[in-house]
């Protein structure tokens, strides 16, 4: 009885870390994405510059 608790604990924890990846997952390719455009945007704003 008391390892069927336990092993709820741990499978309820899984779960939590398995959502948890998704959700850091879904946000680094949101930040790689604005990195990226922001990095383009001062590519664009160095041009404008040097003209």
């Amino acid at each position: 009885m008391l390892l069927n608790i336990r092993l709820r604990a741990l499978e309820s924890a899984d779960a939590a870390k398995v959502t948890e990846l998704a959700s850091l997952t879904a946000q680094t390719a949101k930040h790689t994405q604005d990195l990226s455009e922001l990095g383009l945007s001062c590519d664009e704003l160095s041009v404008k510059a040097s003209s």
